[in-house]
């Protein structure tokens, strides 16, 4: 169905009558293309902070082991950071978290 001209300038009709469907899938685009940009710089930030403070780390004599653990604790805060300003994205764990890491633990101690 197209409408005619007559109907179009017809005073029933408005410019708001034809904003549909593709205007709004439009929209939903552009803002979920700005909030996966919004992620991904937050995300690339953080790491950056977070490789800087790494090399730091490493230049530290301390055990191997005490490192890695620190690197990453900064590594997860970075994540968790970006997480944070970006509402969102939800992390929500599944219902059966503990049964499944149950398996996962019984099958890395064979």
């Amino acid at each position: 169905y197209l409408p005619t001209r007559e109907r179009l300038l017809s005073p029933r009709y408005s410019a708001g009558a034809f904003a549909g469907p593709r205007q709004a899938e439009a929209m939903g685009s552009f803002l979920g293309q700005l909030a996966r940009t919004v992620y991904g710089v937050t995300l690339a930030i953080n790491m950056l902070w977070t490789t800087a403070l790494m090399n730091i780390v490493n230049l530290i004599p301390m055990g191997a082991k005490w490192r890695q653990g620190v690197c990453l604790v900064l590594t997860q805060l970075g994540w968790r950071i970006a997480l944070l300003f970006a509402p969102w994205v939800k992390c929500q764990g599944d219902d059966d978290y503990v049964e499944q890491w149950s398996l996962v633990l019984s099958l890395m101690a064979d």
